[in-house]
């Protein structure tokens, strides 16, 4: 409706006063509960430019506005799991995460963590699997946690990673190849679940990483 378009408004006015901004947070977050509770639909191009405007609310040098910006994307995929593409969130929580300020750096994680027991694997895996190529070793590590993250929460419905057992092999992958060692680490983790899912996938997997970690997972070695 027209009080959701006029809220949507302010966050993707960068210049609006951030207080403003911050009321329009919570009361964008109260609408899109009050209309899942209300059982009306909200329309795609709404929820579109809602996530839009939560990145750019994310993307806020204020850690106060950074901090409900988190709770109020973890409130809106809540109450729409299924519809929320989150993309631009997911990259924007991603650079979050390992900014040396922990008023901001904090919640994003908090944020990322909660969104990968909320969303399908068909929403967080094409974003997650974009960290790959990213510069900035944090970024990878934390693709690379998050995957395996992804993996632990699905285990039990195999059914919801059908189809996404080339994106985890490819990032297993650059985990495991990475010059760091904390992305080597989280690709270990992956594996081992990778393994008890895919065997087939993780027999490929052994094939394409240098010899000193394959003999270290072979082995079993931490």
């Amino acid at each position: 409706g027209v009080a959701g378009d006029d809220l949507l408004e302010v966050l993707l006015t960068i210049d609006a006063p951030w207080g403003d901004r911050m009321a329009a947070l919570s009361q964008v977050s109260a609408l899109v509960s009050k209309c899942c509770t209300a059982q009306l639909s909200l329309d795609a191009a709404f929820l579109h430019r809602l996530e839009n405007a939560l990145a750019a609310q994310l993307s806020d040098p204020r850690s106060q506005v950074v901090k409900l910006a988190c709770t109020v994307t973890t409130a809106v995929a809540r109450t729409v799991p299924e519809r929320f593409t989150a993309d631009a969130v997911l990259r924007t929580l991603i650079k979050l995460s390992y900014v040396t300020i922990k008023a901001m750096s904090e919640p994003s994680i908090e944020c990322l963590d909660a969104l990968v027991q909320i969303l399908p694997p068909a929403t967080l895996l094409p974003s997650l699997s974009e960290t790959q190529s990213d510069t900035h070793f944090q970024a990878r590590a934390r693709g690379c946690s998050l995957l395996a993250a992804v993996l632990v929460h699905n285990k039990g419905a195999p059914a919801t990673l059908r189809g996404y057992e080339a994106v985890a092999h490819g990032m297993l992958v650059c985990c495991l190849n990475d010059t760091n060692p904390e992305c080597r680490n989280k690709g270990r983790e992956g594996y081992t679940l990778a393994k008890q899912m895919w065997p087939q996938t993780a027999a490929k997997i052994l094939n394409e990483i240098n010899e000193k970690i394959r003999g270290q997972l072979e082995g079993g070695a931490a």
